[in-house]
């Protein structure tokens, strides 16, 4: 399932030498871009920034090497835009939520009227960071563990435990499927691991709501 987040890597457009000599491709034009987007979130500036980001995350397209800034580095353009996406402020992700959720989210509801998981898959890689994008990932983690693929379902519910926004959603579920696709592989400790976080957590909500009580 690491295909739903992590596309391959498209054909070079130029070579830009990386670690060890290794040939990579980049564009130079993209990571120019990049760094635009970084400057304007930055500022406040999020709606030419977003919808950049937006254009890259098209599955469509392929995918290529950014140079990052004031580096020798490079990086996988889509992940480096996810990664953006991912550490937007509170008033960023407003924005980028407001722009995209609709659109996600009637990209999802055709996808599951049509029973094309392959257009559930496209939602994911490209509007992750959105109610819809959590949800199109918890459907295929589904169908993986549906499948017996429970290694690759584990890691879907494990990525969505490990995004807060998604796991305001969706827990205590997402924990309890992914300990029953660890206890498939029987791997009774990992299963263990997440229950007892799940128990952790509930105490510390109920520690913090009593704090809040007013028992005057």
């Amino acid at each position: 399932l690491a295909q739903v987040i992590l596309p391959g890597i498209g054909d070079p457009k130029k070579a830009e030498q990386g670690y060890n000599g290794v040939f990579l491709p980049s564009d130079r034009t993209l990571s120019r871009g990049v760094q635009q987007a970084r400057e304007r979130i930055s500022a406040g500036d999020y709606s030419r920034a977003i919808r950049f980001l937006d254009e890259l995350l098209d599955p469509a397209k392929e995918d290529s090497f950014v140079v990052i800034a004031g580096s020798n580095e490079v990086a996988g353009l889509k992940a480096t835009s996810r990664q953006i996406l991912k550490n937007l402020s509170a008033e960023g992700r407003q924005a980028y939520e407001s722009t995209f959720g609709p659109v996600a989210r009637r990209e999802l509801r055709n996808a599951i009227d049509e029973g094309d998981f392959e257009a559930i898959r496209h939602v994911t890689q490209r509007y992750f960071y959105t109610p819809a994008g959590y949800e199109a990932v918890l459907l295929l983690a589904a169908q993986e563990a549906d499948m017996g693929r429970h290694f690759s379902a584990a890691l879907a519910y494990q990525q969505l435990i490990d995004t807060p926004e998604a796991a305001k959603l969706f827990q205590p579920q997402l924990s309890l499927m992914a300990a029953f696709s660890w206890l498939a592989m029987n791997d009774r400790s990992r299963a263990l691991e997440l229950i007892e976080d799940l128990r952790e957590a509930d105490r510390k909500s109920t520690r913090l709501n009593s704090s809040h009580t007013d028992i005057s």
